[in-house]
């Protein structure tokens, strides 16, 4: 279980994850996991505190490629 105003789980997927990684870990101090896709890796993003993954961010690539948070609903 949660607390109030923590992250229970967050999905990016944007066209470049490594900006984003490198962005969230500079602004919060969270730390990055490669997770494998093949020839390229997404993120799982962890919490510095105690490594809880709480996000992951997404290359917008293969089966990803429409998810990107621009596209329209």
């Amino acid at each position: 279980m949660s607390h109030i105003g923590t992250i229970a789980w967050v999905d990016l997927t944007v066209p470049d994850a490594s900006a984003t990684r490198d962005f969230y870990a500079a602004v919060t101090g969270w730390k990055a996991a490669d997770v494998p896709m093949g020839d390229y890796s997404d993120y799982s993003i962890h919490t510095p505190s105690d490594a809880k993954a709480v996000a992951d961010v997404c290359h917008a690539r293969g089966t990803n490629a429409d998810l990107t948070a621009d596209k329209k609903f």
